[in-house]
C-alpha cells in the first residue's frame, strides 16, 4: 500500500483550489461570472461557465483584473502550485 501512494517522479506539482464565492450563488444559477486565475493566467467567463452553451473567456488586463478581484458578485476561483508533502523539513 505505501509504494501505491508514492510520489510519482516527474508528476506534475501539486496544486491548491481555492473558491470564492457570493452568499447567493444557488440563486443565480449558473449564468454567474466567473473569474479563473492560476499561475500562468487569467480567464474570465461574463455569461458563467454552465447552461451547456459554449462560453468564451476573456483575457482581462492588469487594471481589468484588480477591478474584477475587487467585486462580489462573482465567482473567483484561484488555483496555485502547493508544495509537496514529500519535501521540506520533516
Amino acid at each position: 500500500m505505501t509504494v501505491g501512494c508514492a510520489p510519482v517522479p516527474g508528476a506534475p506539482a501539486a496544486r491548491g483550489v481555492h473558491v470564492f464565492a457570493p452568499e447567493d450563488v444557488e440563486a443565480a444559477g449558473s449564468h454567474i461570472p466567473v473569474l479563473y486565475v492560476d499561475d500562468d493566467r487569467a480567464l474570465y467567463f461574463p455569461g458563467g461557465v454552465g447552461g451547456g452553451a459554449t462560453r468564451h473567456p476573456v483575457v482581462p488586463g492588469p487594471s481589468e483584473l484588480v477591478a474584477l478581484s475587487r467585486r462580489d458578485d462573482i465567482i473567483i476561483v484561484t488555483v496555485t502550485r502547493t508544495p509537496s508533502r514529500t519535501t521540506g523539513a520533516p
